[in-house]
């Protein structure tokens, strides 16, 4: 698809047209050019996209079901039946709009409203279109191609210019809205363009050292788990975590070591590790600075 998209976290506001509309209505517009052109724009659309996180690392294509109005093909778009022709609007003159005039203490105040009959177009049909009824268009099934950039993040938006409804007996097009869910991963906790993960270390393994598979994007990672690593230890692993949507740059992944201790151990077990424990001295369970210092800072971390 070559249509035009931007990826935005809201929906602007399209243009300063929308804020005065917004508080003081249609009055303050002045002349039918700008209020015929904004009635025959259609409205925008809104729908929803769901990928996968690997689809979020990769960037992605997908075709968003969707029920849009598009233009009538019988009509053209005019809401005329095909032969039949148009009049002037009795009610506006042809003018698109209609005024009124009131009085109050500080003089009179002149009102200007498009025109509820030939909705600010300033003619009337004489024969409406069969197919889409005079409307111009017809609501439809659809689909919606889009393209999903690397990188991008859940809730964010991408507007697709044009792929909007259409707008009453107008060929003009509104935006499409696509917003963007990212389903969760159990492998990972994202946070912005960093990614967390936890691998399970026996006891002896961390004690003892070992090579370790960690979940990765696009592929499994190899880390090599130093000897005496602790509950709770990180690794942080740069350049490992998701892409940036502009730019680049990837983010970084952090790898926690949880260490399982055994539950169940039969008697002959027992006995091997009590005699193991007999052996180590305090020695053998020296604790860093930097450990000590990490545990707090994780535990603060975890009371916020």
């Amino acid at each position: 698809m070559g249509s035009f998209f931007v990826v935005l976290d809201h929906p602007p506001v399209d243009g300063l047209t929308d804020v005065f509309q917004a508080f003081f209505g249609e009055d303050l517009l002045s002349g039918t050019g700008a209020q015929r052109q904004r009635a025959r724009r259609g409205s925008d659309l809104q729908v929803v996209a769901e990928i996968d996180l690997e689809q979020a690392f990769t960037g992605v294509a997908v075709m968003v079901p969707a029920e849009v109005a598009l233009p009538c093909e019988r009509c053209d778009a005019s809401g005329a039946e095909p032969g039949s022709s148009t009049r002037g609007c009795t009610t506006c003159s042809g003018a698109g709009v209609v005024r009124t005039v009131s009085s109050n203490v500080f003089g009179q105040f002149v009102q200007q409203r498009t025109c509820p009959d030939c909705g600010g177009l300033g003619e009337m049909l004489e024969s409406p279109c069969a197919e889409c009824r005079g409307e111009g268009r017809i609501i439809r099934e659809s689909e919606l191609e889009v393209d999903i950039p690397r990188g991008i993040h859940d809730g964010q938006q991408i507007r697709v210019r044009g792929e909007g409804h259409a707008g009453f007996r107008s060929t003009e097009r509104g935006n499409a809205f696509v917003v963007v869910r990212v389903r969760p991963d159990s492998r990972f906790v994202r946070d912005g363009d960093d990614l967390h993960a936890v691998i399970r270390l026996t006891m002896t393994e961390a004690a003892l050292g070992t090579s370790a598979k960690v979940p990765g994007l696009p592929d499994e990672l190899d880390v090599e788990v130093r000897p005496g690593t602790q509950p709770g230890e990180a690794r942080v692993l740069e350049g490992q975590g998701m892409p940036a949507l502009r730019g680049g740059r990837r983010g970084k992944l952090y790898v926690t070591f949880l260490v399982a201790v055994p539950t169940h151990l039969d008697d002959e077990q027992r006995r091997l590790v009590e005699e193991l424990g007999a052996r180590l001295g305090p020695e053998a369970y020296v604790q860093t600075d930097d450990e000590s210092e990490g545990f707090f800072r994780r535990l603060k971390n975890a009371l916020r």
